[in-house]
């Protein structure tokens, strides 16, 4: 699967809002105020997007019984770390102004790792990957994200999908839970 980079994606989303409601590529002056207006500004800045992140996906990730057993172990520090980069990681993502991700740190002052220095040794498998990805869908979903925008999102969270999952990791992700577990 190809990589995306968030570059291209900024750009993609640009050019994207950019067209008119026909399809067709005209610029008019909506369609250049419509270019100029991020998806962290269209949903409400940085600490909406924050709070989408903390209350809607992470409560969707830990909801799900298919993989949350990856998170209930971590300690509290390392808790804050997974919350505050994903947070940090989606805000770069919907182009807050001064948000990245790389050589950000989380409020512990730990630095936010790659990918593939996070997911290392967790032996990740692509059904588990493809859990927490549905887990992010809906929560943007159910915080009032529009399709479109969690559509144009797809190719840079799917293009993480060679860093966290692991080459000799088996599928995983369970496919029933217990009503007492929460459910997918």
């Amino acid at each position: 699967m190809q990589r995306f980079s968030a570059n291209i994606l900024k750009l993609c989303l640009l050019v994207l809002s950019a067209c008119d409601d026909d399809g067709d590529d005209a610029m008019t002056d909506e369609g250049v105020t419509a270019a100029t207006e991020t998806l962290c500004a269209k949903y409400g800045g940085s600490s909406a997007i924050d709070q989408v992140v903390r209350t809607n996906v992470i409560g969707a990730i830990a909801e799900d019984c298919r993989i949350n057993a990856f998170f209930t172990t971590l300690s509290e520090a390392a808790l804050t770390r997974v919350n505050d980069c994903l947070s940090i990681q989606v805000q770069e993502l919907f182009t807050c102004e001064g948000v990245s991700y790389q050589g950000a740190e989380d409020s512990n002052g730990l630095p936010c790792r790659s990918m593939v220095d996070a997911h290392r040794g967790l032996g990740i498998g692509s059904a588990d990957f493809n859990a927490l990805i549905e887990d992010v869908v809906a929560g943007l979903s159910e915080a009032g994200v529009d399709d479109a925008d969690i559509q144009a999102a797809a190719p840079a969270l799917l293009g993480m999908e060679p860093d966290v999952v692991e080459g000799d990791a088996s599928d995983h992700a369970r496919d029933e839970c217990s009503n007492e577990e929460g459910s997918p």
